[in-house]
């Protein structure tokens, strides 16, 4: 549908899209980046030291530029399919599948991540 012929609700949300468990599961994936963050960083203060503030300040500061875009992109296409519908409707739909490829991708990367920090972490290796 175009911009043009289209009418005031819209760009409006349908009710009970997504429900209660739906929510509570896209929440905690989306958590999983934070609590990341949070597992690793004695890793980081191990290669950054004193520089671990700034780091966290820059990354500060470039996920709220992240999030400001997401934000002005929600008010034009509200949809519950998040980075999916934005690159579907500027990239097209193979974009979008690729996209989604990735999103797994990076899913699996970073879960995988999770017991190589708890094994350097508690099973210090005795020499």
């Amino acid at each position: 549908m175009n911009r043009s012929n289209r009418s005031v609700g819209d760009n409006d949300l349908h009710e009970n899209v997504v429900g209660f468990w739906g929510l509570v599961s896209q929440s905690l994936a989306g958590m999983a980046p934070s609590c990341d963050v949070v597992a690793f960083m004695t890793a980081g203060a191990a290669f950054a030291l004193v520089a671990l503030p700034l780091s966290y300040l820059l990354a500060f500061g470039l996920m709220f530029i992240e999030v400001n875009t997401l934000y002005h992109l929600s008010k034009d296409r509200a949809s519950a399919g998040g980075y999916y519908s934005y690159v579907s409707a500027g990239l097209g739909p193979k974009a979008s599948l690729l996209t989604g490829f990735m999103v797994i991708f990076y899913q699996t990367l970073s879960v995988a991540g999770i017991p190589v920090y708890i094994g350097g972490v508690f099973l210090p290796v005795k020499s």
